[in-house]
């Protein structure tokens, strides 16, 4: 295609400068039978060298087309290489950050604090009142924050989940804690009650005596993003009627009301 482009420049050019030589021959007045042919001669030869010297330069042209051409394609490739090596750059960064922040994530979860109610008990005074209690332990790797405990006694039917707000309970005193260490353990302070409504025989089997609550904290590694732990157990006391001072009892975890998160009822209280 190149060559074909230049052959035809070389044909129009040649044809308009033949054209001019052929014009500026043209007689203008009656040519003289004694004019000397080295006159016409000269003339040939200067139009000849014209020409020469018009073609040279159409070719020295033609030389430069194929470099600059070559370097418009090196340029404008160079460009597209440039500008996808900023978009893997980003592309990349992208995903380094996604994997830093997916591990981030991870590793906070392995060790951020995790708070658990367990060792469920019952103390029993002479007058035959009840004192239940629990143990709250922080099993993660770091420590809790701003722990928030809200719990109850009652009873409630057997098919619901106990709720703070409607059910009758016997509502214990709240327990706050700026800071629970790793490992660490507290027992909160619980209120005597008479153990009558919580009898079999009282109650029936549509009913359920519980202890149950909720414990609302914070992890070490963001102010924004609160935990809840929700608790219920099932008190089961067994009394002998013809020994007042024997009164047997035990905890079963409830089929409700245990949950952590996203899989509690009810979102994390603020501190």
């Amino acid at each position: 295609m190149r060559r074909a482009i230049s052959t035809a420049c070389r044909t129009v050019l040649i044809l308009g400068l033949w054209a001019a030589l052929t014009a500026s021959q043209a007689p203008t007045r009656p040519v003289d039978a004694r004019e000397p042919p080295a006159a016409s001669a000269a003339s040939d030869a200067q139009a000849a060298n014209a020409l020469k010297v018009q073609l040279r330069a159409v070719e020295a042209a033609e030389s430069q087309i194929l470099p600059s051409w070559l370097g418009a394609i090196l340029s404008f490739v160079g460009t597209c290489l440039v500008l996808w090596s900023l978009h893997i750059a980003r592309a990349s960064n992208a995903i380094s950050r996604q994997a830093l922040m997916v591990t981030r994530e991870g590793t906070e979860n392995a060790i951020r604090a995790y708070l658990e109610v367990g060792d469920y008990a019952l103390m029993i005074d002479d007058r035959g009142l009840i004192t239940p209690s629990f143990v709250l332990t922080n099993v993660g790797r770091t420590p809790a924050r701003r722990v928030n405990v809200v719990w109850a006694v009652g009873e409630l039917p057997a098919a619901d989940a106990p709720n703070m707000d409607l059910v009758p309970t016997y509502a214990q005193a709240p327990l706050r804690i700026s800071h629970l260490s790793a490992g660490g353990s507290v027992t909160p302070e619980a209120t005597a009650f008479d153990p009558m409504l919580s009898d079999d025989d009282d109650m029936g089997p549509a009913h359920e005596a519980v202890v149950f609550g909720s414990v609302d904290y914070d992890d070490i590694f963001s102010d924004s993003v609160r935990h809840r732990t929700e608790f219920c157990a099932q008190v089961v006391i067994r009394r002998d009627y013809s020994k007042p001072d024997r009164v047997g009892w035990s905890f079963t975890p409830s089929a409700f009301h245990n949950a952590t998160d996203d899989d509690c009822a009810r979102p994390p209280d603020p501190w």
